[in-house]
């Protein structure tokens, strides 16, 4: 990844490995996670959002056309590089990312942003390509405009929100998108597309009115969205924290020996500018 340069990727710098742990440099972004941001700041528009998403596209399609895929776009690896009011994006987590092939089989990434046929490869035995990504900003996209998720389960059944991905089976909910524009639905609707060859391209994406904001959305939805946005970020959060602690219980109980010869990690955030 250290060859990627694109000023809304984050930077590598370098890796050192002593044995014992493993020290990863790369690019500090002050201005914190997407959410956290729209929360501070406590105002949120449309064109805001198509801002942020403008930005993660052409991160994205820059990826694509280097031969890479993310496969893991979320609001927690989307960065402000600083705490002004018009500081740039960066996407960061790299971990799953991997050259992309003609046919990719690995199930990976966080169930909610994840595309329906990656969701299917192991079943399939189809694979699927890049547009994963694309299927993952649309979701990003449809929570910055209502605050909630597309695909979702109260009981965090990731079984029945699998279940909801594959079949595309979402809603733009009375009262929440009333006030959202047509181009904003139409734009979503374009990337949360079950089929990926009928999928709203990243290329096209970034030329659809809701990007280009010719007639700016300025209106402020923040106060609309607020309550829905700390609930999920809150449900995430647990659900993260869950998944790691039952991670780290498997891999005690099943690979103790492997846990004391693995090397740490640890990354150094490296000031630039």
């Amino acid at each position: 990844m250290r060859a990627l340069n694109h000023p809304n990727l984050i930077k590598f710098y370098d890796m050192v490995e002593d044995g014992e742990e493993i020290f990863i440099a790369m690019q500090l972004a002050e201005g914190g996670e997407l959410f956290d941001r729209i929360i501070k700041r406590g105002k949120f528009t449309e064109k805001d959002a198509a801002g942020v998403i403008a930005q993660v596209i052409t991160a994205i399609i820059y990826m694509h056309d280097k031969g890479y895929v993310h496969r893991d776009i979320k609001p927690e690896n989307i960065l402000f590089d600083n705490n002004n009011d018009d500081s740039k994006i960066y996407i960061t987590d790299f971990g799953l990312s991997r050259e992309i092939e003609e046919k990719m089989l690995t199930n990976c990434g966080t169930v909610d942003y994840s595309a329906p046929e990656l969701l299917k490869s192991k079943l399939t035995k189809c694979g699927y390509g890049p547009e994963v990504d694309n299927w993952s900003i649309g979701v990003v996209s449809y929570i910055l405009l209502c605050g909630y998720p597309p695909f979702y389960s109260s009981s965090q059944d990731d079984g029945e929100i699998k279940k909801q991905i594959m079949a595309g089976t979402y809603h733009f909910h009375h009262p929440h998108w009333d006030n959202i524009s047509k181009h904003a639905k139409s734009f979503v609707a374009g990337l949360l597309t079950v089929n990926p060859a009928e999928r709203l391209s990243l290329k096209n994406a970034l030329e659809h009115p809701w990007i280009k904001q010719e007639s700016p959305i300025t209106a402020d939805i923040y106060p609309l969205i607020e309550a829905r946005l700390k609930d999920t970020i809150a449900k995430q959060r647990w659900r993260c924290l869950g998944l790691a602690a039952e991670a780290v219980h498997l891999l005690a109980v099943h690979s103790h020996s492997l846990i004391e010869r693995r090397p740490s990690l640890m990354a150094i955030p490296v000031v630039t500018g």
